[in-house]
């Protein structure tokens, strides 16, 4: 069966592993395509896909944690509202500060799709970081939002 959601590319609503789907993402990161290969593993949003991006982030290898705060981004956002959001940002909010720019900037930007003003004091404390991702990805995690703090 062929799903369409939103401005979303049509996906196959297949039963692949959720981990299985996470490792081909890993795999194909930087393909202009990647972020559709993930997009099961966001729109199942359950607590195996959060368990399984709480897992991530723990790494020690930083494309892991890449991984593991893109997993975050959108987790249940095909649902109102989305899923684990307080979650999500209890383990996103701590890597804006990962020693690794890719990781920081991730977080950053997966931030924006939580929308929680609850996190932009913190992105603010990084707002003037050296890297130009993670300034971007925190521009865009504080657009929208109408007061400068919650």
């Amino acid at each position: 069966m062929v799903v369409s959601i939103g401005c979303h590319l049509e996906f196959e609503d297949d039963q692949t592993p959720s981990r299985v789907i996470v490792e081909r993402y890993r795999a194909t990161i930087e393909e202009d395509e990647a972020w559709e290969v993930l997009r099961p593993v966001h729109r199942r949003g359950g607590g195996t896909e959060f368990d399984l991006a709480a897992e991530y982030c723990a790494s020690d290898d930083p494309l892991d944690r890449r991984v593991g705060t893109d997993i975050l981004s959108e987790l249940g956002t095909e649902r109102v509202g989305g899923t684990f959001i307080e979650e999500s940002l209890k383990l996103l909010i701590p890597m804006l500060a990962d020693p690794e720019s890719t990781v920081a900037a991730s977080a950053a930007h997966s931030l924006a799709h939580r929308g929680d003003p609850a996190a932009i004091p913190h992105l603010v404390g990084i707002s003037e970081h050296s890297d130009v991702e993670v300034r971007m990805g925190v521009a865009h995690a504080i657009m929208g939002h109408e007061e400068p703090e919650p």
